[in-house]
């Protein structure tokens, strides 16, 4: 599991780069305290949080999928 890349901070500071930073510690913490889970899902997570991983299994299918970024990434597994 890895972080996102941390922001580079631009004065003035805006909530927007506070939100972007609180979101890296996050991802951060949940890495240093065991929080990441896998979940196995039959549908697309559409409200995961960042860091979080789960394994989607649709008919002979299994995906590993993750969200990173604020976006869904999918692998494919294979035997």
């Amino acid at each position: 599991m890895r972080a996102s890349k941390p922001i580079a901070l631009k004065y003035p500071i805006t909530e927007e780069q506070i939100t972007q930073l609180n979101d890296f510690l996050q991802d951060i913490w949940y890495m240093q305290n065991g929080r990441a889970e896998l979940d196995v899902v039959t549908s697309p997570k559409t409200n995961a949080n960042n860091g979080e991983v789960w394994m989607i299994m649709t008919g002979g299918n299994v995906r590993l999928q993750f969200k990173a970024n604020n976006q869904v990434y999918t692998t494919d597994l294979q035997d």
